[in-house]
């Protein structure tokens, strides 16, 4: 079978390790898989117009057939769609007069929200409408946005034969524009296990941006009475944190890894105490939650969107009841505390958990719904 991957991305998140990881998987299988990333960034990056620029991203007829002509050259069998922000309309449509079997798995809230999935400590809906009344965009915003995300969803449900999301708390969403169906993340357990166990820091892995929470963090470590120092492993505005570490005192107890290559994250999960996310909005599920689980490391999280579903309160991890930097600290210094009967269990249940969710068995269930659309 030959698989094609749409994904317009070249910054490794979620939806990346998820196209990557399924790619290899399938090749691994006997399949031929091959992604292609619509966005030719140059031209995207250099118009000088917003209006342009916007109707170059939703109507561009130059990257239209530029993308049809890949396409037809590779002759897929299936086509994977994820993420396709920025070519979303134009990916849809091509995609829709083909002869040919159309997934489309949404890795996030942000086709039809635009406020990170919370107004406030309220749940988004899911429409572009609560954004606008909540105040989150503006008047302008909403009457450009709004037949735009009416395309999209149009679009969707004309183009793909299966929409998927690795939540329930996504496929909630996504059910008030067309169906959906949960199928989780995985994790490649065989790559992603215990490799050390020193647990000798607090470990942050992600994108370092408001959003994630890193405010929060360091002052819940400021509060926190520990020994431990905390690790932060990833890239973005590195010299902001850095900066506020110091305003806070704990410049030298905080070491900022920057990018870690993926070859060396098993060993940094595997030594950590726990690993933590703050979240501030609503993520869709969390790969790090089940890479850090399948190290045998606990996690702390805020639970947002989807992560309640890949983390089991006070057995493989905890979930904070209130995102504040009060409870955050609290629950660091419970975990430097812990015994070590308590924390073998923690261990014991993480990788229970990263088990079930393990690449083999969940990259099945995607090939058998291949087999199912390519036989339609």
């Amino acid at each position: 079978m030959k698989i094609l991957f749409i994904n317009d991305f070249d910054e490794k998140g979620g939806a990346e390790v998820f196209v990557n990881s399924l790619s290899e998987k399938l090749n691994e299988k006997g399949h031929t898989t091959q992604t292609i990333n619509p966005v030719s960034e140059e031209k995207y990056v250099t118009y000088r117009d917003r209006l342009k620029k916007y109707l170059q991203k939703y109507f561009s007829p130059f990257n239209k057939r530029k993308l049809r002509k890949e396409i037809l050259e590779y002759d897929p069998d299936i086509i994977h769609l994820n993420n396709i922000h920025h070519l979303t309309i134009p990916v849809l449509r091509v995609v829709k007069a083909l002869d040919c079997p159309v997934v489309f798995t949404f890795h996030d809230y942000s086709y039809f929200t635009y406020c990170g999935g919370y107004h406030g400590e309220e749940k988004c809906d899911g429409t572009i409408e609560k954004c606008y009344k909540s105040g989150e965009i503006s008047l302008k915003t909403y009457l450009f946005r709004k037949p735009i995300t009416s395309l999209i969803k149009y679009y969707t449900q004309k183009a793909a034969d299966l929409v998927t999301a690795p939540s329930n708390d996504l496929k909630e969403v996504l059910e008030k524009f067309t169906e959906a169906e949960k199928i989780p993340n995985f994790v490649d357990t065989e790559f992603y296990q215990p490799k050390g166990n020193n647990r000798d820091y607090f470990l942050f892995v992600g994108r370092l941006s408001e959003e994630k929470g890193l405010d929060i963090l360091l002052e819940a470590y400021q509060k926190a009475e520990i020994d431990k120092p905390l690790k932060i492993a990833g890239k973005g505005e590195r010299e902001k944190y850095e900066k506020m570490a110091e305003e806070l005192g704990i410049q030298d107890k905080v070491e900022f890894e920057g990018f870690v290559p993926e070859k060396e994250l098993p060993e940094l999960y595997s030594n950590a105490i726990a690993t933590v996310m703050p979240s501030k909005w609503r993520e869709s599920a969390g790969i790090v939650l089940l890479e850090s689980q399948a190290c045998g490391t606990p996690v702390i999280a805020s639970g947002r969107g989807g992560m309640r579903e890949y983390l089991r309160n006070n057995k493989t991890g905890i979930v904070l009841e209130e995102l504040n930097s009060n409870e955050l600290s609290e629950t660091f210094e419970e975990f430097q505390s812990t015994n070590q009967e308590n924390y073998e269990g923690y261990s014991k249940n993480t990788l229970k958990f990263a088990n079930n969710h393990d690449i083999n068995r969940l990259s099945q269930m995607i090939e058998e719904k291949y087999e199912e659309l390519e036989g339609t």
